[in-house]
């Protein structure tokens, strides 16, 4: 590896994960003093430092002189290969609208959804102002994460430890990165990240990891500002009121 692609993985893999543990404990401090705009402005904050640092790293492969496919960003495959992960991310985004509406229309769903979300409450939208930005940092995410955890981690690292090792290696940065959300959600975010690979790899190209992250980013974005609207309870311990990552994504 070269020195610029060692320190971009650390950046990815260390260092913001490192970032995000400091600054969750601070965001619920201003949640608690009444901040209403902090997740705004952790939103921005997010997606800035994702796009600049995706712009780099594309601006790096630009002058390396490296074909756009090795990092994922050519055509994909064809064939039954790519016909089949196909079908299955559409299956994935019409069980993600389901959920949307089964939230909307059922009380206990609501509750149950109330629940599932309480560790991570604190990042997800809370009223329809929140949820418009939010919708932007989900097609940051999706777009942005899966150049640098799947299209530049895997291209670099499979190298080293074959391309199912690079995936798996991704996957468990990926998972590091969104640390902050705490264990349960970095293990599920581990795991997506080891499907969003496999699909990478068996396709050869990011277009439909990229749009099944940003799915089911928006798709959580929708449900947390549905079962989280109305009334305040103190941050990190949710109730309804006025959801990463996710960032990683």
């Amino acid at each position: 590896m070269y020195w610029f692609e060692i320190v971009l993985l650390v950046v990815i893999g260390i260092v913001l994960p490192l970032l995000g543990l400091r600054e969750l404990p601070r965001m619920r401090r201003r949640i608690a003093a009444g901040d209403r705009d902090v997740r705004i402005k952790a939103y921005r904050s997010t997606m800035l430092v994702q796009w600049g640092l995706t712009a780099i790293t594309l601006g790096y492969w630009w002058t390396s002189d490296r074909s756009w496919a090795a990092i994922g960003l050519g055509a994909p495959t064809t064939g039954p290969t790519l016909w089949i992960v196909g079908a299955a991310t559409l299956g994935a985004g019409a069980f993600l609208v389901g959920q949307v509406r089964s939230v909307r229309r059922d009380a206990e769903v609501r509750d149950a959804a109330r629940a599932q979300l309480r560790p991570v409450a604190d990042l997800l939208p809370h009223d329809d102002r929140e949820l418009r930005r939010f919708m932007l940092l989900s097609l940051t995410a999706g777009t942005c994460e899966e150049v640098l955890y799947r299209g530049f981690a895997i291209a670099i690292l499979a190298p080293h430890v074959t391309v199912w090792g690079a995936v798996a290696l991704a996957a468990a940065v990926f998972a590091f990165g969104h640390a902050y959300q705490g264990v349960t959600s970095a293990l599920k975010i581990g795991v997506l990240g080891l499907v969003l690979g496999a699909m990478y790899v068996l396709t050869e190209a990011l277009w439909l990891p990229m749009l099944l992250h940003v799915a089911l980013d928006v798709t959580s974005g929708q449900v947390a500002a549905s079962v989280l609207r109305a009334g305040a309870t103190p941050a990190g311990d949710v109730e309804p009121d006025p959801p990463a990552a996710g960032e990683r994504a």
